[in-house]
């Protein structure tokens, strides 16, 4: 009882309780822990260095007992000095088993026999949910998704899949941003289908990416243990959140208004982790893998679009030039009949004569009916043009008798 009340105040009691703890509050534990080490190294050696004497004396070594018992001393200072963190690790020291501090990089005392030196040898680390592409099994259509023990031993892993809602009139899921930076789900009504792929109902793998640190290895240590474990935890996170947001919405929705998943993403395991020691720097859903024959859909869809504006692009081109080429002929067959006194209609039935007569081809091809037809109205047009200028001189005669 003793013993323990002892080693409390030595290291004032870091206890299982320590992710209540506030940063603030541990880090001035920490920083007492640190001093108190120095402080009872010393006294340590002062009792050690009585008890060499003693045991000396027992002995009956009565020669140079001084110098030996400074060279014991000195031999366990110099080896407490051998420990060393890396520039990619974290280290922190513990007294028999309780925790005191974190030791930045670089030679660390930790005294030889009373403490021990625990080093994490990768403090950063980027990892793709659920594994790496390479080690991401896939079975072949209609099969089950059973992966190999052999490859199970391998690493390999069944890809992460979320089916996405597909189109549906009135139940429309969006996120809108709050003040406090939030995100709130808003539903609307009233939207029409496109006819989009990406508003059916898509089952798709949705690998992510979370980049993370340990920031305190004591708090790590004491909370979740290990890598692997905070690994698994933070994927359990990830999966259900994909699994319960995504098939909410269409994957146009998705990748029209992504930023509130991933925000809720970074959001929750930031919260998880926070208790463990770890800051979380990215989290997110990486691109949605497509399937060959969605990807191939999506193009065909693509290049009927285009060709359909191109079409449209051409109509439009074609409607302009005839209007323009009407509109063109309209104003000139208006100043002919306005110069030349004649009424329209004579006007366009002498230049319906001349039109067809400029085009050659349609004249071998009309044949001996279509001959006939051409002279009938070029002699329509040439006796409108005879009974237009006999009323225009009737109508001179019957002024100057008049005078």
């Amino acid at each position: 009882m003793k013993i323990k009340k002892i080693l409390d105040l030595f290291t004032r009691t870091i206890g299982d309780n320590i992710e209540e703890i506030d940063e603030k509050e541990l880090k001035s534990v920490y920083s007492l822990n640190h001093i108190r080490l120095w402080v009872f190294t010393i006294i340590g050696y002062g009792i050690f260095l009585c008890l060499i004497f003693v045991v000396l004396k027992l002995l009956q070594i009565k020669q140079n007992i001084g110098q030996i018992a400074v060279l014991i001393i000195l031999f366990h200072f110099v080896v407490s000095w051998f420990n060393v963190v890396g520039k990619q690790q974290r280290g922190s020291v513990y007294f028999f088993g309780k925790p005191l501090f974190n030791v930045p990089r670089g030679i660390c005392f930790v005294p030889w026999l009373v403490c021990s030196l625990d080093k994490e040898y990768r403090t950063f680390f980027e990892d793709e949910l659920p594994t790496t592409q390479d080690k991401i099994y896939r079975s072949n259509r209609g099969e089950a998704d059973f992966i190999p023990i052999e490859l199970q031993k391998e690493g390999y892993k069944n890809p992460i899949r979320a089916t996405f809602a597909d189109f549906k009139i009135g139940v429309v899921t969006k996120y809108k941003k709050q003040k406090n930076g939030s995100y709130e789900e808003e539903v609307e009504s009233e939207k029409v289908s496109t006819g989009d792929p990406f508003e059916e109902r898509i089952t798709l793998e949705v690998p992510g990416v979370i980049f993370w640190s340990i920031k305190d290895l004591i708090k790590f240590r004491s909370t979740i243990g290990d890598v692997e474990k905070a690994r698994k935890q933070m994927a359990d996170v990830y999966i259900a959140i994909v699994t319960t947001d995504l098939p909410k919405i269409t994957v146009k929705e998705f990748y029209k208004n992504r930023e509130p998943i991933d925000i809720k993403i970074f959001t929750e395991l930031d919260d998880l982790t926070d208790r463990w020691g770890v800051k979380i720097h990215v989290a997110r859903i990486k691109e949605p893998k497509q399937s060959h024959n969605l990807s191939s859909k999506i193009q065909e869809m693509a290049e009927a679009k285009a060709k359909k504006h191109a079409d449209e692009l051409e109509g439009e081109g074609l409607g302009a030039r005839e209007k323009a080429i009407l509109v063109g002929r309209a104003k000139g067959l208006s100043y002919m009949a306005k110069k030349l006194n004649l009424r329209s209609e004579n006007i366009l039935s002498a230049e319906s004569a001349r039109e067809i007569a400029n085009k050659v081809d349609n004249l071998v091809s009309v044949g001996s009916g279509g001959y006939a037809d051409l002279l009938g109205i070029v002699a329509a047009g040439a006796s409108a043009f005879r009974q237009q200028s006999k009323s225009k001189e009737k109508k001179e005669e019957e002024k100057k008798g008049g005078k």
